[in-house]
């Protein structure tokens, strides 16, 4: 038992000392005999070495680089892996590499002075392109490429073709050079002809073709665009001759024509057909302007890449200014055509239910195509302003993300927001009003121009515009639901003959209602209901005339002119207040007690009238 206890003391002991160390080495050497035991310096490991830069990929113990120039990806260079580049020590990195070999072949092309106007010279670059040669060479036990001509019998080093090169590419390295050495010819050469002044000459009467095409094409897309302007003119006043709202239409009667539906869907149906036509020819005059500017954008853009100068720039600087272009233009062409298709739908829509009220369903209609399309813009170039971010080298998660946590800070900073989200869809839900109705809310009144989900605005007899939120629209009074009605009173002096009265008003209510010009405003007979009041200002008469949506002010105007013609000729008088006059000494015994007893000593008979006498209301 003893030397079984003796055994755990042991391993205890163990532990307890182990335990110790590994304190001793995470602390470093925080316990008093830490300091016995060194802890070695481990350095940069490659796990901890920072990513090269972003053209640069490492596999491995190399890493690898694409030499590009003049715009060309000519092949990849490789290099030893550096994983500490603030202390290379005798390392070279592979982008230094990179970087000596493009010096070198741009030496190679690079101009000398010369003149256009110079007939003596024969090339303009420091090497002549017809004797330029790349050879293969062999130099302290390295393979190199070099460049001469027949002007220069030294050569010029351009770059060393490694083991380590050929390790990557898995060819001898006699082979690589050799495809190494036809790739610079070719390239060098090329790049060499295009600084000529030849091909400079060329280069200007390519420039000078170019334009004159680019002219002559603008010039036909603005005699197109004239064509489809004096098109465009012709059916919009086609369309105003055609509009079912005009005054002069034909007339509809409903009493002995079942079919006025009919008619009036026929009407809408030529009035929409040329606002599609007209949209069509909207579409074709945006699809020209663009279309002169991608051409114009392309035609540059042919002229920098062709000349031999800039050939390494035209793609840098155009690309992505041309890509923006680009994604705008495709941006507006499906947006225009998102809402061609919008208003096809709803044109369709109009035309498939003759029955009901077939002018309110064209103004629900009229409204959500309207909300269709500003959902339909914000989220086209949402989606593209995204893609453009994305191409300019921005991350489009960030952007979400960002625009997400703006929204949240919004919604909680402003939460009328999504009250006015919510009471815009009810309001189109159950279809409260729309584009084109004349509306009450909250003490202000207008015509319905715009709407959406989050604002009405209405424009008011003076012409003011007036904006809305809809959270605030608790109580709409809508003056141009299906139907309209003139509620038209007047008072006629005490002492009219009632009944005379009646037949003169009903006569005009009558004839109007029978003549072609405005039969086709009124829904109904109209009715005279008779006598509402009897006061001390006469008569009160009301008469009811039930319209077409909108069209009761221009009725009730035309209804009060005629029937004032109809009360003069008759020699029917207006009511106004009447007032009765009672003298002190002649008062009736029906007088007011005020009069009679209103004071302690009445006035003397000598008064003068105008002190002694009272005027009462009856």
């Amino acid at each position: 038992m003893g030397m079984g206890r003796f055994r755990w003391l042991q391993r205890i002991g163990g532990w307890v000392l182990l335990g110790l160390l590994t304190l001793g080495l995470v602390v470093g050497g925080s316990l008093p005999g830490s300091a016995q035991i060194p802890v070695p310096n481990l350095g940069t490991t490659p796990t901890e070495a920072p990513a090269p830069p972003s053209d640069v990929r490492r596999i491995g113990t190399i890493e690898v680089m694409p030499l590009v120039f003049q715009g060309q990806s000519l092949f990849e260079i490789t290099a030893e892996t550096v994983y500490n580049r603030s202390a290379l020590g005798e390392q070279i990195p592979v982008e230094v590499r990179v970087r000596g070999i493009q010096e070198s072949l741009s030496y190679i092309i690079s101009l000398n002075d010369f003149s256009l106007f110079d007939e003596e010279l024969t090339y303009s670059t420091i090497y002549d392109p017809d004797t330029l040669l790349v050879r293969v060479s062999i130099l302290n036990e390295q393979t190199i490429l070099t460049a001469a001509d027949a002007n220069r019998s030294a050569p010029q080093v351009l770059m060393t073709v490694t083991d380590r090169d050929a390790e990557y590419q898995g060819i001898p390295k006699d082979e690589l050079a050799q495809n190494w050495r036809e790739r610079l010819q070719l390239v060098l050469v090329e790049e060499l002809r295009d600084r000529q002044p030849e091909a400079l000459w060329e280069w200007l009467r390519l420039s000078a073709g170019v334009l004159i095409l680019l002219l002559g094409m603008s010039g036909g897309g603005w005699f197109l665009r004239k064509r489809l302007s004096r098109r465009k003119h012709r059916l919009q006043l086609r369309q105003q001759d055609e509009s079912p709202d005009r005054k002069n239409a034909d007339s509809i009667e409903p009493e002995t024509d079942p079919a006025w539906q009919l008619e009036l869907l026929e009407a809408l149906e030529r009035y929409f057909d040329l606002e599609q036509r007209l949209r069509w020819l909207d579409f074709l005059r945006w699809l020209l302007t663009w279309g002169q500017i991608t051409l114009w954008i392309v035609g540059i853009a042919v002229l920098i890449d062709a000349l031999p100068l800039s050939q390494a720039t035209a793609l840098d600087v155009l690309i992505s200014p041309l890509l923006i272009f680009l994604i705008w233009g495709a941006a507006g062409l499906i947006k225009r055509l998102v809402d061609l298709a919008i208003n096809r739908g709803a044109t369709f829509w109009r035309t498939q239910n003759v029955m009901g009220d077939v002018q309110r369903r064209s103004l629900r209609i009229t409204t959500l195509a309207n909300v269709l399309k500003g959902m339909a813009t914000f989220l086209i170039y949402f989606v593209s302003v995204l893609y453009m971010l994305e191409l300019l080298g921005f991350s489009t998660q960030s952007v979400l993300a960002f625009g997400a946590i703006l929204g949240f800070a919004v919604s909680l900073a402003s939460q009328n927001l999504i009250r006015d989200l919510v009471n815009g869809f009810l309001i189109l839900l159950e279809d409260q009003f729309a584009i084109g109705d004349v509306i009450a809310v909250d003490g202000v009144s207008g015509f319905v121009e715009n709407l959406n989900l989050r604002t009405t605005h209405l424009r008011d007899g003076e012409g003011r515009l007036i904006v809305l939120p809809n959270s605030l629209i608790n109580r709409v009074e809508n003056l141009t639901r299906t139907w309209a009605r003139v509620d038209h009173t007047i008072t006629v002096a005490s002492d009219t003959n009632v009944h005379h009265a009646l037949e003169v008003i009903h006569t005009v209510a009558q004839e109007m209602y029978d003549d072609p010009d405005w039969r086709s405003l009124l829904i109904e007979p109209p009715e005279v209901l008779g006598i509402d009041d009897v006061s001390h200002e006469g008569i009160l008469i009301r008469t009811w005339l039930k319209t077409q949506p909108l069209k009761q002010w221009l009725v009730g105007r035309e209804f009060r002119l005629r029937l004032k013609a109809a009360l003069d000729q008759h020699h029917i008088e207006l009511g106004m207040p009447q007032q009765r006059e009672w003298h002190l000494d002649t008062a009736p015994s029906d007088a007011p007690d005020s009069f009679t007893n209103g004071h302690e000593s009445p006035p003397s008979e000598d008064s003068s009238e105008s002190s002694s006498k009272a005027i009462f209301h009856s």
